[in-house]
């Protein structure tokens, strides 16, 4: 862009939004600029353009509006809200040059929520803020905690001999770091401790939760590591047997609010998504009154398993005998029988 068309589009708003979108009968262009009117209005004020003239801003900016313009499609024109300057301007200045697809996908996202009335109160201007601090790895972190409410975790111990103390050798063991793809895992409890530090987790160490079973997963998969750490040796003056010690991270209600403005949509009902990666399909709403913790239940495909418990209002964990524990939103009832 050149300055003479940057010139022209601080004067015009509507020229802005066609620089923006070339085919302005695109599906969601209409709601985009209803949303952001205000926004892009004080966005020429502070000479939006302008940035614009660097190519590869101008690259960047478009293409991030255009996977916004994608989520404005799924909104009703009733629905559309225009997005408070206080969060909008500081959004769309970041859409200018984040081009890693996982951290302005956040923005886009806190963007859409704020540009919809039914979403609107999720939305919050300190989430900014709280993008802005965090790496590539933590935003996959907080993509695979949607819709969770807590995260267990087993810390491995060394006791003294005589027992007069202990020697923490790896702590917040959640199983997190092998089941998503992260550039850099082992930074993984650094990770926790920035989450920890903005306020959308907490640990506590003190207690666990009764899922005894979600434990025991834990230790199963961390089995190799615990032999090793044994059958080594090389802690003088300690007992050569790792002790467990369960603990949990619990996400905040701050948490809960930004991972649900900010990441992706929860898996759509119908979505059985197992806690090592497996999924496939069931169907409709939840049955409260069916899915209780403790009752034995059959599947058609999955075999016998009982349930351990519920997490929001449409998730329920099942421990079936032949492929382990699972998370299941939204099934339905006529797919299992109790036994």
């Amino acid at each position: 862009m050149d300055i003479s068309k940057a010139m022209s589009l601080i004067k015009d708003t509507s020229k802005l939004v066609s620089q923006i979108y070339e085919d302005l009968a695109q599906p969601g262009v209409k709601q985009v600029g209803i949303a952001l009117e205000s926004v892009l209005g004080l966005s020429n004020t502070l000479l939006l353009p302008l940035r614009l003239i660097n190519e590869k801003s101008n690259e960047i900016f478009k293409a991030n509006m255009n996977k916004f313009r994608k989520k404005m499609e799924e909104i009703p024109n009733e629905r559309i809200n225009q997005v408070p300057p206080q969060l909008g301007l500081p959004i769309i200045e970041r859409l200018t040059y984040i081009s890693d697809e996982e951290l302005s996908d956040l923005f886009i996202n806190l963007l859409s929520t704020a540009s919809d009335t039914d979403t609107f109160s999720l939305s919050h201007p300190s989430f900014v803020q709280l993008i802005d601090r965090l790496s590539i790895d933590e935003a996959r972190i907080l993509n695979y905690l949607k819709g969770m409410e807590y995260i267990p975790y087993i810390n491995f111990q060394l006791k003294k001999v005589g027992n007069t103390g202990y020697l923490n050798l790896k702590k917040h063991q959640t199983g997190i770091e092998k089941r998503i793809d992260l550039l850099n895992p082992q930074n993984i409890n650094l990770y926790y401790d920035n989450l920890k530090s903005m306020g959308l987790i907490y640990s506590d160490d003190l207690s666990h939760k009764t899922l005894d079973e979600l434990y025991f997963e834990l230790e199963t998969f961390y089995k190799s590591e615990i032999e090793f750490i044994e059958n080594n040796k090389e802690y003088d003056g300690y007992l050569n047997k790792i002790t467990i010690e369960k603990g949990y991270f619990e996400i905040t209600d701050l948490g809960k609010k930004f991972i649900i403005s900010c990441t992706k949509k929860l898996i759509d009902k119908g979505d059985i998504t197992h806690l090592y990666g497996k999924k496939w399909k069931l169907e409709s709403e939840i049955d409260g009154e069916f899915f209780k913790k403790g009752l034995k239940i059959k599947h058609e495909k999955n075999g016998e398993g009982i349930i351990l418990g519920t997490q929001l209002d449409d998730i329920i964990i099942v421990k079936y005998s032949k492929i382990g524990t699972v998370m299941i939103v939204g099934p339905k009832t006529e797919e299992f029988e109790l036994i």
